[in-house]
């Protein structure tokens, strides 16, 4: 699915592979909290999202490799095998 996006008329700042496998992550609050935790979740992440944009987080981004997010995908992708 992940190597799908090029083919299927992506953009350069579409994000695929590091979003895709957080799908464990949200698979886990939908059985402890159901789609209320769900929806809360959200709402923070959204929250966080602009707080961090306000405080030029942005700038940062930059120092994360090209590494850390394959080792990321990686260990979720483990853990998705796993069950």
């Amino acid at each position: 699915m992940v190597f799908s996006f090029p083919f299927l008329g992506g953009s350069r700042v579409q994000i695929g592979e590091p979003t895709a496998a957080l799908v464990v992550i949200i698979y886990g609050i939908i059985a402890q909290y159901g789609l209320s935790g769900l929806t809360v979740a959200t709402f923070l992440a959204g929250l966080m999202l602009i707080g961090m944009g306000l405080l030029y987080f942005d700038d940062l981004i930059k120092f994360i490799s090209k590494t850390i997010t394959v080792g990321f995908t990686l260990g979720i992708d483990v853990g998705i095998i796993a069950g």
